[in-house]
């Protein structure tokens, strides 16, 4: 007997919440031009299923906006500075919106203002509060949900204030509007985050690398040129290049250049090139897809669909919908819409026409628990179980026709019925039934909305991800081209392996042993011990005889690499900060810090901070998340030259002799023999 008792007063509660709507009289309905012949000989076209339940006597209508006068008593309250009254009639009001799936982005925004003021004042409860209250308005509005995350860190602590944020994105993330609005935005930010990341490590790996292809490609020019002389004509044969493509696509220019240098470089470094390929391939199609999205974000059919699933009645919104209803009779989203905004303008006979013609004409499960909750509120609790079957027929996984049938039954204190349909309806929807039930209350059906998956359907219509950009277009995040186009990605991988293959370790690069200078497999002397010499090295060593002669030259060569490894290492750390770690072979390291660097230059992009220095210095002025991304990019700045101090740590001191050739050592064989 202990049991049944909390849904008995539940249920008691309940009725007395549904009885002023049951006691308000019928108020005539407003005049409307919307054809509903017309809407019913379009549905009536279409294969008729089994009939739904016979109608009942149409419901009466609810007064419409009874949120309003409740909000207008709270703003009076409110400019009298009776805060608590304000508040109470703000609730009131929350109450009323949430009856019919109102959001009211006005009146969230009005009381987030007041939550900032409160928090500039010190009064954190009260901003806290405030916060909340527009939260309840406007569960969609991000800047609310900040705020309060901002307020409750200090009433409420963070790990609740953390908890609270997540629920409510979570449940914001399920409406279409956001999903398409944030979700574009970081889409294009996380892909613009992998393309940076994949071409800052193909820019390390150029750096490490280009100086020894360069070697290669000068020792290919006719022998008439000085080495100098081929070296700096391969060297602007390559710059031209770079620059002309990048002229088109920086990410082909800086890709070609890393892909070349490939066959130079290690087994690490070629896995890790592979991965950035990967990673700009995708930001490329994701690019793609953020371009579509954003051309289509502002598209009238769609904004008009998921403004009517949590917008007050408004005529010219009604219109649209009736003019879509007309231009396509097979469209039933349209149609769906209407009968939700004459709902809640409390015309209960034209959302009963309408939701009656589009289960008559075809299976449509939410038409059917939309029209059982016209009958619902009337009363006939028996229609309006049979409608809820009639839904669950046509769709078995509609959470929201399980839940509504319950309801049902708890109306005729059929407690096990109740609970086996609440228990289905939180099996196939837990998040959606908790955080609507929450809202609704207890003992009211919950109306079917526009389903998001129909509209993102309709969205994503046309879309191709292997369609361009405009050059124009290229250039409006960041005043680079940075977009690589899909095939011109997939294009270079091949182009890589293929590049591997055919040349399989015949550009293979090594450094002199003495001086450190690049020498190619063509032009590479091997000492007694394996190791590689240049060309004019192993002419001085061939030369020197005299022990003395050979520790001076020694001293020299050796001081020489020392010298071409601080500067080479110093050139490449201050035109690509962080290139030394790929140059002491630290890919790992490298590979992290490009992650870094993509991530901040990011942050700068969104945030509106150029890179000229005047810009960013007039930024720096201010305060907030400029000091932030100042205080990151400071300390990869530290460690990239961190990387470059430990690199030059490890070069060689000039050393005590030099190793010596095969010429050499052959000589000195047979000088022994002779002994």
């Amino acid at each position: 007997m202990k049991r049944p008792l909390p849904a008995i007063l539940a249920l008691l509660l309940a009725l007395l919440a549904a009885a002023p709507l049951c006691a308000q009289e019928d108020e005539p309905e407003p005049e409307d031009n919307t054809d509903l012949d017309s809407l019913e000989a379009a549905l009536s076209a279409q294969e008729r299923p089994p009939a739904a339940p016979a109608a009942a006597p149409p419901p009466p209508a609810i007064k419409p906006g009874a949120w309003e006068g409740w909000w207008r008593k709270s703003l009076d309250y409110q400019r009298q500075d009776s805060t608590e009254q304000a508040l109470a009639c703000a609730d009131s009001a929350v109450s009323g919106a949430w009856l019919s799936d109102l959001r009211l982005p006005v009146q969230s925004g009005y009381w987030l203002s007041l939550s900032d003021r409160a928090l500039a004042t010190g009064d954190r409860t009260l901003a806290a509060r405030y916060a909340s209250l527009a939260l309840d308005i406007d569960d969609a509005s991000v800047p609310a949900m900040l705020a309060g995350f901002r307020a409750g860190l200090a009433a409420q602590g963070p790990r609740r204030a953390l908890g609270e944020l997540a629920a409510r994105l979570a449940a914001a993330a399920r409406d279409f509007g956001v999903q398409l609005r944030y979700g574009s935005q970081l889409l294009v930010w996380a892909c613009l985050v992998l393309l940076l990341w994949g071409l800052i490590y193909g820019l390390y790996l150029a750096a490490a690398r280009l100086a020894g292809l360069i070697h290669a490609a000068a020792e290919l020019l006719p022998r008439a040129l000085s080495p100098g002389a081929r070296t700096a004509l391969a060297a602007g044969l390559a710059a031209g290049l770079a620059a002309a493509l990048a002229w088109v696509s920086l990410p082909l220019a800086i890709l070609l250049a890393a892909a070349v240098c490939a066959v130079q470089a290690t087994a690490r470094e070629r896995a890790f090139l592979f991965v950035s390929l990967a990673l700009v391939t995708l930001a490329a199609i994701g690019l793609s897809l953020g371009r579509h999205l954003f051309s289509r974000i502002d598209d009238e059919y769609l904004v008009t669909l998921n403004r009517a699933n949590h917008a007050p009645f408004d005529a010219a919104l009604y219109d649209r919908l009736a003019a879509y209803q007309t231009d396509d009779g097979r469209d039933l989203m349209p149609p769906f819409a209407m009968a939700l905004l004459d709902k809640r303008a409390g015309r209960f006979q034209r959302a009963e026409a309408i939701l009656s013609a589009m289960t008559e004409a075809s299976p449509n499960a939410g038409a059917a628990n939309n029209l059982g909750n016209l009958y619902f509120l009337r009363g006939s609790q028996d229609t309006a179980a049979a409608c809820y079957r009639q839904a669950l027929q046509w769709d078995p996984s509609l959470a929201l026709a399980h839940y509504n049938l319950a309801q049902v039954h708890l109306r005729r204190l059929e407690f096990g019925p109740a609970k086996q349909e609440q228990e289905r309806a939180v099996q196939l929807d837990l998040a959606g039934i908790e955080s609507r039930a929450s809202r609704y209350g207890n003992g009211v059906p919950m109306d079917q909305l526009l389903d998001g998956r129909l509209l993102w359907h309709r969205l994503m219509a046309g879309w191709n991800p292997l369609r361009g950009f405009s050059p124009r277009e290229t250039v409006t995040l960041a005043g680079l081209p940075l977009w690589l186009p899909p095939p011109a990605a997939l294009a270079l991988l091949l182009l890589m392996i293929a590049w591997l293959r055919l040349t399989r370790g015949r550009l293979r690069r090594d450094d002199c042993v003495t001086c450190g200078a690049p020498v190619c497999q063509a032009c590479l002397t091997a000492t007694l011990a394996g190791e590689h010499l240049c060309k004019p090295c192993a002419d001085k060593i061939g030369l020197a005889t005299a022990p003395a002669l050979q520790q001076e030259l020694a001293a020299r060569l050796s001081a020489r690499k020392r010298r071409r490894t601080v500067l080479r290492s110093a050139l490449a750390s201050l035109l690509v900060p962080g290139s030394s770690l790929a140059m002491a072979g630290r890919t790992v390291g490298a590979w992290l810090l490009a992650m870094g660097w993509a991530a901040v230059l990011v942050v700068m992009i969104a945030a509106g901070v150029g890179l000229p220095a005047g810009q960013l210095a007039a930024a720096l002025a201010g305060k907030g998340l400029l000091w932030w991304i100042a205080g990151s990019g400071g300390l990869l700045l530290a460690v990239s030259w961190l990387g470059f101090l430990i690199h030059i740590a490890g070069a060689p001191e000039p050393a005590a002799g030099l190793p010596r050739t095969k010429a050499a050592g052959e000589a000195q064989e047979g000088d022994e023999h002779a002994a």
